[in-house]
């Protein structure tokens, strides 16, 4: 096991995302579905620190009862350090997703973030 990884508790980049289920249907017809098994059911975000590079994993995590579509998440990131890239990845398939950054004054924000049921990294690499 590679012992390079550590988990940030309380990680400097942070998810915002907002789900929206279908409007309530008074004939029940479109009664949102109670799932009380399920023990993760909102949009997870985790971060690590690995070498210098910090590794971020976006995903659904469970069924979002009733989405229309799955949401889109925007990661903001206050105070961060000059990155010399930063990439997001799908890990179903390995394809790298379009990003365009938005910095300004040290404040970093990505938005159009999928968080669906395939998970996604972002890979932030700093400045050396």
């Amino acid at each position: 096991m590679d012992d390079n990884w550590s988990f940030i508790e309380n990680a400097p980049p942070k998810l915002d995302v907002e789900t929206n289920p279908l409007p309530y249907n008074n004939d029940l017809w479109q009664h949102p579905v109670e799932e009380p098994f399920l023990c993760i059911n909102s949009p997870q975000f985790f971060s690590f620190e690995v070498k210098e590079e910090f590794i971020s994993f976006v995903w659904r995590g469970g069924r979002i009862s009733g989405e229309y579509n799955d949401p889109i998440g925007v990661v903001h990131w206050d105070n961060a350090p000059e990155f010399e890239k930063i990439e997001i990845s799908n890990l179903f398939n390995g394809d790298i997703l379009d990003i365009y950054p938005e910095i300004e004054n040290g404040n970093v924000v990505l938005s159009d973030i999928p968080v669906g049921s395939i998970p996604i990294v972002i890979r932030w690499i700093p400045k050396a």
